[in-house]
Order: C-alpha cells, then structure tokens, then sequence
C-alpha cells in the first residue's frame, strides 16, 4: 500500500481562525443528536406488552403519536414481518380485556395475536358462560378491535378499531365504531385524521392540514344507552409533536360532542376506561396532572391524588377551578389507579391494599382472606408446587399447566397467606361513602357484572394466562377458568346463524 509522504506545515500560513473550530463542533455536536434521536424513534416501549391496549396509549412505539408509517416500516425492517401462523407457547391468540354484558352472562374478550414487538392484532370473542360457548365476531382482517364494551340494551358493541400494517396497529386511524352484536353493522362512531376546522380543539397547523392526529379510544355507555363517555387524543402544535388527551362525552342519537376534561390544564390519562354515574350528572375518571400545568395551589393537590369524580354540568374542567370541581376518590394505592368498571347501583370497582383497609377496621376488608386454623389445603399446594420445576410442553401450555402454576404461586404468596396483599372493592362514587363489597382477588383487569356479584379477569399473559371468574363470598382459590380458542378465530358469518 502507497503512503502519501507527510505534509510539512507552511510557517507563513495563517492559523485557522477559532470560530471555524466551533462551527465544526457545532456540526459533530447535531450529527450526533441526530443518531441519538434516530435510535430512539426506533426503541419499543415494552411496558405495554402485557395489556395491549396501553401501547396505543399515545407517545409508545408503532406509530405513537410523534411517528408515522415510515417508522413503521423501519420496525418492521428491525423485527421481521408480521407472521399470522406463530405460535409462542403452543398458543397464537390470548386474553387480554374482558367486559360483561347486560345479561350477566355474555363476556366480549380481546383476543390477541402473540407475535412481539407490536401493538397487538385483536380480535373480539363472546362467551357465554351458562353455554361455555364461544363465537368470535364478524371483523376486518387488516384492522385490530380493542376494548368492546355492550350498549345498556345489548342491541350494540362499541370498539376502539385501527388499522393495521403488518400486524402493527397504525395509531392514527384509532377511533370507536359501533357493530351489532355479531359484529356486522360496522359504522364510524368518531372518525381518526378527520375533524372540522371549527373544532375548539384545533390550533393553526390543523386548521391548515385537517385531520392530523385526532382519534378516539376506551368508551363506556351512560347506563340509559343515551351517551358515550370516551378519550379523545389531539395533537394541536405541530406534526410530530407529542399530543394530549382529552375527555369527552358523545350524545349517542345526535352525534354530538361534548368536551368534560383535559384542555388547560393538559394531563396523561392512566389506564382504564371513565365512567358515568346512573344519572347521568358525574363522571369518574384517572388521570395525572402536570404540577407545572397547573395554578400554584393546585400543585399539592394533582401531586396526591389522580382517581377523581366530576360533575357534567361543571365541565369542561379548568386550570385554576380543580378544587373546586374536582372530588377525589380516595385509595391508598401510591400509583396510577383507574376506575376498573361500575355496576348498575353506581358502584365503581376499583382495586386497593387489603392490608391498609384491614387496620382502619373496613368492615368488608376484614370480612374476606381469613386466615384459617385448617391447613390441609395450603400443604396439599406446597406439595403441588414442589412438582412445577419440569419444562412444560406447547400441548400442556394450551391445556393451562402454566397458568395453574401461576395461580398456585399468587395463593402462596406470603402477604396473602397472612391476609394481606391487595383485593377489589366495590363503592359508590360519593363523599364519606363506605366500601359495600370486597372480592378476594388479585388482579387488576377485570369487569363487574351488571348486578355487581361477579368479576371476570384477565390473568397472567401468554404463557400463564388465563380468563378467571368469581362471585362475591367466594374465596380467591374458588376461581373458576375458562378455556378460549388459543389457535384459530373463524368469525361468524354475516346473517347466519351457524355457530363456530
């Protein structure tokens, strides 16, 4: 290899001048800001893979907010296409949302495909307990179907619906859709990228380009059927950057929308779905205020408490008006707590420390996980789980070896042996209102039936998941599972009665 012979500096040269240096730096310095941010757009926010819904919770990877199809793309390119035929546990759909129906009986499950790194293809499958049937409803095989929920009358079902690329649900085009109850009829409820430019709402750059980054997702039906309340996502300053949600509520005949919550202060909404009381006059909802978006006096009261009630007639709720119309419900949870459902009576179920209710005497709290003299049945599931260290099959994992491991675990789980750990309660949304119900469970996502005697949930994940249920007296180990179709969704056919 030739080598160019040294270069003799020039004694009569003049010396390059200090501000070329730093214009250089200035370079190096935004090449690299540009890598780092380069890197990030292409990093998965994996906290949401156990309860899909939550990636769609605005700013996450797949297209959230700030990033469009083309960053897509670039995750498909990192992580491989979208393949329908995978399988991970021997399962390739799973549970992930439940919701009761006004009959008590019929249960609308997400089932959701298992292939990692995306937000998840789901689809809608209805049990019927009494029959152990399933049907899984009419659906559009490049679009994914979240968090259904049945009209008081049960002549309808409201889903958030998206598009998808690749198996990959595209965020932008998020909005509710209302179908009949095999999932025909499908319409648009509120409409993802399209708005008009009278919208309060909307700021200059929308106003030029309409229908940038405006969806809708999680509603819950007033309990007369007459409106929606629902989260609304805009993004009003420019085209990537993050938006904010907002609360609102639909008039269900008209169309028409109603703003409740989030402009100024903005905040982050928490998981879970808002609520609306019987009347018709309050609403509950989580969500979590920026202390820095909020008045001065304020601050304190954001920083404690995101688990609040609201009156309708006092929205749209304001900076500088939230002690005011804001009622905290309390919990003794130190995170984000949503409201997890709400029975026919008003009653919201919410999940809290069994623990801390116990030492302030909760007459329910102390009603439920006592601790018993008789130990037969804790022995016989240490014996059991002495025999859980064997690799399980694809074929055992369908048949849910994996998931009675991980219930046998929670069982002998020391704070719950001793009484404590965490349960649900189930009270009415009022100031000095008492916990009327507690349910001996653990677990977080779950639905109320209507008559507020039973809870579905949704336990575990792919390889331990399961769908349990359990009435109010019974004892968590009392927890009854369902089996659901882990392999193929063949949806019912449009106006046929056959059943699959």
């Amino acid at each position: 290899m030739n080598e160019q012979p040294p270069i003799t500096p020039d004694p009569e040269a003049t010396l390059p001048k200090p501000a070329g240096k730093r214009k250089w730096w200035i370079v190096l310095i935004l090449l690299l800001a540009l890598v780092i941010a380069g890197g990030y757009a292409l990093l998965p926010d994996m906290s949401c893979l156990s309860e899909p819904y939550t990636c769609f919770k605005f700013g996450n990877y797949a297209g959230g907010q700030q990033r469009d199809k083309d960053k897509n793309k670039s995750l498909i390119k990192t992580y491989g296409k979208f393949e329908p035929q995978m399988t991970q546990y021997g399962i390739r759909w799973y549970p992930t949302y439940v919701h009761f129906g006004p009959d008590g009986d019929t249960l609308l499950v997400s089932l959701c495909h298992v292939q990692p790194w995306r937000d998840k293809l789901c689809r809608i499958g209805k049990y019927s307990i009494s029959k152990n049937h399933w049907v899984i409803l009419h659906f559009k095989e490049d679009h994914t179907y979240l968090e259904p929920v049945f009209s008081p009358d049960g002549q309808w079902i409201v889903a958030t619906m998206a598009g998808t690329i690749e198996g990959m649900g595209d965020v932008r085009t998020l909005r509710l859709v209302k179908m009949r109850p095999d999932g025909t009829g499908e319409q648009d409820l509120t409409t993802a990228g399209v708005e008009p430019a009278t919208n309060e709402l909307l700021g200059p750059y929308q106003k030029i380009h309409p229908g940038q980054d405006i969806q809708a997702t999680g509603a819950s039906f007033s309990h007369n059927g007459q409106r929606l309340i629902y989260w609304r996502q805009f993004n009003l300053r420019e085209k990537d950057a993050p938006a904010f949600p907002v609360l609102y509520m639909l008039e269900w005949e008209t169309g028409k929308e109603t703003l409740l919550a989030g402009l100024k202060p903005y905040f982050e909404r928490n998981q879970g779905r808002p609520f609306l009381t019987p009347d018709g006059e309050r609403f509950v909802f989580s969500v979590s205020f920026a202390d820095y978006n909020v008045a001065p006096e304020e601050r304190d009261f954001v920083r404690k408490n995101n688990f609040f009630v609201a009156n309708a007639k006092d929205a749209p709720v304001i900076k500088g008006e939230l002690l005011q119309k804001l009622q905290v419900f309390p919990v003794h949870r130190s995170w984000q707590q949503p409201p997890l459902d709400m029975d026919r009576q008003g009653r919201v179920l919410y999940y809290d420390s069994l623990e801390d209710k116990k030492k302030e005497g909760n007459p329910v709290a102390l009603g439920i996980r006592l601790h018993r003299d008789d130990q037969k049945e804790v022995l016989a599931l240490y014996e059991e789980e002495k025999n859980h260290k064997a690799p399980l099959t694809d074929e055992q994992y369908r048949q849910g070896a994996g998931l009675r491991r991980f219930f046998v675990k929670s069982l002998l789980d020391s704070q719950f042996q001793q009484g404590g750990g965490y349960a649900l309660f189930l009270r009415k949304p009022n100031v000095d209102t008492q916990d009327e119900v507690a349910f001996d469970l653990e677990c977080s996502r779950v639905s109320l039936s209507p008559d507020g005697k039973q809870v579905a949930c949704i336990w575990g994940g792919i390889s331990d998941g399961g769908i349990g249920l359990l009435r109010h007296g019974e004892p968590m180990h009392n927890t009854r599972f369902i089996d659901w179709p882990k392999l193929d969704l063949i949806p019912i056919q449009p106006n046929s009665s056959k059943q699959h």
